[in-house]
């Protein structure tokens, strides 16, 4: 068995964003608490060192700290899982967040510590490169620069990805997926992620999943991407669970979904921990355990 991203749930559903696509609200919410006593907090540490080693032992190079809701929140709680992480030396962890704590410097010291703990890419959610137009999804705490964010991350020393969702209406065809590309360049962004919004089969949330139904783009639009990426860019490999990444014009793109599992064989694309101690290898589904 092989692990790609081993998955770090941190938190609660508590956001500071209102995406109307949210696929948090549309999965599983097993395992996410309210308060927990220290007896349950320290079964819990067992349990995720017995995770850390699982990843390592199946080939595991990347982890993720994401969240249910916004991880950025619950800042003590990442610098904690950073802390039990440090012995298994994981080469790439990354944080996945939308920015908006760190762009109102309000963790800035907490960035330091992270950094010193080995945290190496921090992954801003996005739809578009118009701060504006980013604003009018999210929310409106969603007010930083973005370009700002990622010049402050970077000379804080860390890779910066920018994970854009791609919408009808916002990044949705080859030419906005240039403009895409060439902003994140122009701002000397390592890795660009373009992932298609997908609806899920089952859902916690109707209202979502209508929402990402009616705004997702549909496959004429997707095979137009795939196309101008394959003929202007140099693919550069296709990842265990289909993503693709190329190189354009000196960037790296990835182009993939937002789901996780392919049910032949014994690859997973993710493993992820909740934080009531339960390792699971899907988000959709609570019976995906291991």
């Amino acid at each position: 068995m092989r692990i790609q991203t081993f998955s770090i749930v941190v938190g609660t559903e508590a956001c500071n964003a209102r995406c109307p696509f949210c696929i948090s609200k549309q999965t599983t919410d097993a395992g996410v608490p309210g308060n927990m006593a220290l007896q349950e907090r320290q079964r819990i540490d067992r349990n995720f060192k017995k995770s850390c080693r699982l990843a390592q032992l199946c080939g595991c190079v990347t982890t993720l700290l994401t969240g249910k809701g916004e991880p950025t929140l619950f800042p003590d709680e990442i610098l904690g899982y950073l802390t039990l992480m440090e012995k298994y030396d994981f080469p790439r962890i990354e944080l996945q967040t939308n920015g908006i704590r760190l762009a109102n410097r309000s963790l800035d010291t907490q960035l330091e510590w992270w950094y010193d703990r080995g945290l190496t890419t921090i992954a801003l959610s996005m739809i578009h490169w118009n701060d504006e137009i980013n604003k009018s999804v999210y929310g409106s705490e969603r007010k930083y620069n973005l370009a700002d964010l990622t010049k402050l991350l970077h000379e804080m020393g860390f890779f910066v990805r920018w994970s854009v969702t791609m919408l009808d209406g916002y990044i949705h065809n080859s030419d906005t997926a240039l403009e895409m590309i060439r902003e994140a360049k122009r701002n000397k962004v390592e890795q660009l992620t373009l992932r298609q919004a997908m609806a899920t089969e089952t859902t916690r949330n109707a209202q979502v999943n209508e929402w990402v139904r009616k705004h997702a783009l549909v496959n004429t639009e997707v095979d137009g991407i795939v196309n101008f990426l394959g003929h202007q860019g140099t693919k550069l490999m296709t990842l265990p669970h289909g993503a693709m990444v190329y190189d354009f014009e000196g960037q790296n793109v990835c182009l993939t979904d937002c789901m996780t599992a392919n049910p032949d064989g014994d690859d997973i694309r993710t493993l992820i921990f909740f934080p009531d101690g339960q390792t699971r290898y899907d988000w959709r589904y609570e019976g995906a355990t291991l």
